[in-house]
């Protein structure tokens, strides 16, 4: 999990969905073995996720809806999809520089 709470620092503290895929997009470019190990950590995650996962995600990177101006917390399920969807994403840049795929739906596929 610290490896977990570490891309979600990296990427995601105070950083829009945008900064983060153009930080990601770099972090592949520069780094492709450490950004392997962290797509793979992050589908392990998503694939399993743990049942304090909303409490990891807030300390390190809290997601909201806004409603009629009321901010509206998300729950393990929200954060469970929006992970998912972050896997594929990043694994579709990852692939862009020449990285095997990791995302779930290769794993779901595989099992």
């Amino acid at each position: 999990m610290e490896a977990f709470a570490a891309w979600l620092r990296a990427f995601y503290l105070d950083t829009s969905e945008y900064e983060a895929h153009a930080h990601w997009e770099n972090f592949v470019a520069t780094s492709p073995d450490l950004a392997l190990e962290e797509l793979r950590c992050i589908s392990e995650v998503a694939a399993s996720p743990p049942k304090d996962l909303v409490l990891v995600i807030e300390q390190y990177a809290s997601m909201y809806t806004w409603r009629r101006g009321r901010r509206i917390p998300w729950t393990h399920d929200d954060y469970v999809k929006w992970l998912k969807e972050m896997v594929l994403t990043f694994s579709v840049i990852a692939e862009r520089h020449g990285l095997p795929n990791v995302s779930l739906v290769d794993r779901e596929a595989s099992s």
